[in-house]
């Protein structure tokens, strides 16, 4: 009994190493390139502001801020108006409406840019706006 149960450990052991004597350099089971590709991807995310994080623009007095589907707009400072599209506003998520066509947006109220259309803000002043998210200035 001792002689069989030795021998069925000893040759599920040698399966069990032969499988990871399968993986070499040639064919690892994951590769160098692809870990640096994913950490590469990770790094890049990070830099776009996709990840939480926010950026500060600062926009002087009829400078347009435009974002893209998902985009977040928190005004800090100044005074904002929304741009819209034919589509519709800009949810203002902390006061439960929609901006219309020049309305002014409230200080530290979240505004969501539902689609890329146009959408965003336009500065009445001097202001502030965090920013998540893709979108340009003009």
């Amino acid at each position: 009994m001792k002689k069989t149960l030795t021998l069925a450990l000893v040759l599920a052991l040698g399966c069990f190493a032969g499988r990871y004597i399968e993986a070499s350099n040639q064919d690892p089971l994951v590769s160098l390139s692809y870990l640096n590709q994913r950490l590469e991807a990770l790094k890049t995310q990070d830099k776009s502001g996709g990840n939480g994080n926010l950026t500060v623009v600062n926009l002087e007095k009829g400078q347009e801020i435009i974002g893209a589907q998902g985009s977040q707009f928190i005004l800090r400072a100044g005074q904002v108006e929304a741009i819209v599209s034919d589509k519709g506003g800009l949810s203002d998520v902390t006061g439960a409406k929609d901006l219309t066509k020049g309305e002014k947006a409230k200080a530290n109220h979240l505004l969501l840019i539902p689609r890329s259309d146009g959408r965003g803000l336009r500065a009445r002043t001097s202001a502030i706006v965090l920013v998540q998210g893709t979108y340009h200035v003009q």
